[in-house]
């Protein structure tokens, strides 16, 4: 059967919902944070699509129903679940372990690894439009890494109806998730902003020829964005970034960086102490074949040569148990 065929068949009919019985993203496991996550981003999206509706309906003299489906643009539902909850042990590398040891610096931080996927039903189908994988360590750890978010990857394909909501959706999917650890009792969250290489994916495999990368600025604009907006809502206290907190002040070491998974610095730091280790000058200016070694708004000068950004992709494990539950699973860790 032709799928083109069977869509303009629904439309003449004036049925576009789904004949399958096959599940659907409004089938998979809920829990808590998917159901404040979803129920916010569609509370938000309801009002302002009302707004967009109403605002087309004046300046096009049309009906009010006639307008808000001119607005929608075919987009259905949108849907939020977290498909992944998994406890994880990050080891400390040996060279920063070691040189810290007099001041029992951690050897190993135990976090929880989230995955939160956004559909949305175009035409039918439910189709996956953001993923967002989050890392939270909870007041059982040292510091620095006590009590502290680590928003590691996100990524998107430009599918949603309509498409310029895209980012009013995802911000506000954000702002939700900070309200919601805020509320848990987390007090910092730190965000990676580095855009991938051409060529590379962090989460979603594959995307439209037509859609463009951000570029640094942008990426680092986009998230203020949302960050200042969260401020006027009361939900984050101070907007800072990793030089002004960590490298301004001469006197911090390493230790007070956050160590989290697959970030740059604790790759970074293995390998300026094992510099120092061998003697080397480190006071080196860095290639410039090393300036794709830019993070977020976080300025670190001897990053390098190495241009250790998340351009090697995401991690595997991680991504692998970010599908759909397989048969004989316990979900109940997911409802934690």
């Amino acid at each position: 059967v032709c799928p083109s065929c069977t869509i303009m068949d629904r439309k003449k009919k004036g049925n576009v919902e789904p004949t399958s019985s096959t599940p659907m993203a409004e089938d998979l496991p809920r829990t808590k944070l998917s159901e404040q996550l979803e129920r916010h981003v569609r509370e938000k999206l309801k009002v302002k699509m009302g707004d967009m509706a109403k605002e087309k309906s004046q300046l096009e003299n049309l009906p009010m129903d006639q307008a808000a489906k001119l607005t929608a643009e075919g987009g259905g539902e949108i849907y939020v679940r977290q498909v992944t909850s998994m406890s994880r042990t990050l080891d400390v590398r040996p060279r920063m372990k070691k040189r810290y040891s007099f001041k029992n610096y951690p050897s190993e931080f135990k976090y929880r690894c989230k995955c939160i996927i956004v559909f949305q039903n175009l035409d039918g189908v439910d189709v996956i439009l953001f993923g967002l994988y989050v890392y939270e360590h909870d007041e059982t750890n040292a510091p620095p890494n006590q009590r502290a978010v680590y928003v590691s990857y996100l990524d998107s394909v430009h599918y949603m109806r309509p498409r310029k909501m895209r980012t009013f959706v995802y911000h506000e999917l954000l702002t939700s998730y900070l309200d919601y650890v805020r509320c848990k009792g987390y007090n910092t969250a730190h965000i990676w902003a580095c855009p991938p290489l051409k060529g590379d994916d962090y989460i979603l495999f594959a995307k439209p020829e037509d859609q463009k990368t951000p570029k640094d600025d942008r990426l680092r604009q986009w998230y203020i964005d949302m960050l200042k907006d969260c401020q006027r809502q009361g939900i984050v206290g101070k907007m800072t970034n990793a030089y002004d907190l960590y490298f301004a002040n001469e006197r911090n070491d390493a230790t007070i960086l956050p160590y989290m998974e697959g970030d740059y610095f604790p790759a970074e730091m293995e390998n300026i102490i094992k510099d120092m280790e061998e003697g080397k000058n480190l006071s080196k200016k860095p290639d410039k074949a090393g300036k794709k070694g830019k993070k977020e708004k976080k300025k670190k000068s001897k990053a390098g040569a190495r241009g250790g950004t998340r351009s090697t992709g995401i991690d595997q494990e991680a991504l692998a148990a970010s599908g759909i539950i397989p048969e004989g699973v316990d979900v109940k860790s997911l409802r934690e």
